[in-house]
């Protein structure tokens, strides 16, 4: 039942047009901050519109990560206070890790997307014995790449130019373009 509830969720909410929601307390320069990332991760992914829907993103002044995607309740916090490019990184990177859980056809994306970056296809996308070789952080990583034109100065993950166009065919555009968040 519950996972009818969720799937059901889902749908109505990959109907809605993207759009990013705050709670009440987000200090205004962070949410204007969220808000320019948000609308660079929208056109960086026009075919995946229907998957993005509304986007929660709250901050925390204690996190034990620099962020975090909570796909239970499809929530992004991200923790205060840190420098706008870090901050623009790590919403970017947990964008990219709902983008996961909420658009079905991201799956089928994993193959080659593990083939781009030399893994065994069938290489399990959530292994969690290292962050470094998780595919899914890999995942995240190369959408940040996708999104801001560089990677993660603090994320030193091992992503493939070929992995990074993966991503950039599936979200419907190559970004020849400077993103407006730093």
């Amino acid at each position: 039942m519950r996972a009818l509830l969720l799937t059901l969720l889902l749908v109505v909410a990959a109907c809605s047009a993207p759009a990013v929601v705050f709670p009440d307390d987000t200090p205004e320069d962070f949410a204007e901050l969220a808000e320019a990332v948000f609308e660079d991760f929208v056109a960086a992914f026009p075919d995946r519109r229907g998957c993005i829907g509304k986007a929660e993103i709250r901050v925390a002044w204690e996190l034990d990560d620099r962020a975090l995607y909570d796909p239970e309740n499809d929530v992004v916090t991200v923790r205060v206070p840190a420098t706008a490019p870090h901050l623009t990184s790590s919403i970017v990177h947990e964008l990219g890790h709902r983008l996961e859980f909420r658009c079905p056809s991201q799956r089928d994306v994993r193959r080659p997307f593990l083939e781009a970056l030399g893994l065994d296809p069938e290489t399990a996308w959530s292994d969690r014995a290292t962050y470094e070789t998780s595919p899914s952080e890999m995942w995240a990583e190369a959408v940040v790449r996708h999104v801001l034109g560089r990677p993660d100065s603090r994320r030193p993950l091992q992503v493939t130019p070929a992995a990074v166009d993966v991503v950039a065919d599936w979200a419907g555009v190559d970004l020849n373009h400077e993103p407006s968040a730093p």
